[in-house]
């Protein structure tokens, strides 16, 4: 099957609970992203995605929350409070107290789509093609020690506004929404 026929097909399989969860994931992100940083929440949904990879959902929220209350503290000293990539909470921490996410996040396609997601919720263009949309696309899992290529994830994120073009809902809608799907057909924890 090809990625977008994978994508259809966990899309058909979702229940109204999984399409309702998924289609409203990126405004719960987004208001996460405000409660961190009421005026700079873009600050915020920088933070959120520099500590995604490897996480969970509910410790990638928890280690945001986190990263904001060690604020104003030595990154060296308090970095290995959040039990997370090194380089994803250092990261987190230096934006935290202040650098600029653009200085800061670097240009990985995955962090800076969840992001972009995170943000506008309403308007992404992007889509973040983690290793659970990676591994829908593919119709099966590919273990946590493959690499998602630029190339693959071009061609995944591509897959997923196709399908999003036929479902009629934003790109971005559609992962989030198979994600949820895939969560609760495998049993696999967020």
């Amino acid at each position: 099957m090809t990625y977008v026929e994978n994508i259809l097909s966990v899309f058909d399989r979702a229940t109204p609970n999984d399409i309702t969860e998924g289609s409203f994931w990126y405004n719960a992100a987004n208001a996460l992203a405000w409660e961190l940083d009421p005026f700079k929440p873009w600050q915020g949904a920088a933070v959120i995605a520099s500590l995604s990879p490897r996480l969970r959902w509910d410790k990638n929220a928890m280690y945001a929350r986190m990263a904001y209350n060690l604020k104003g503290y030595d990154i060296a000293e308090v970095a290995n409070y959040i039990p997370t990539l090194n380089n994803s909470r250092v990261k987190a921490l230096r934006m935290v107290n202040g650098e600029h996410w653009t200085n800061v996040l670097g240009n990985g396609l995955k962090t800076n789509a969840f992001m972009d997601n995170i943000l506008n919720p309403y308007t992404s263009e992007r889509v973040t093609v983690d290793k659970h949309a990676f591994n829908i696309a593919c119709g099966e899992r590919t273990g946590y020690n493959v690499v998602i290529k630029d190339k693959d994830y071009r061609e995944v994120e591509a897959a997923y506004r196709t399908v999003g073009n036929i479902v009629n809902l934003p790109a971005h809608t559609v992962q989030a929404i198979t994600w949820v799907a895939w969560r609760n057909l495998s049993g696999e924890v967020s």
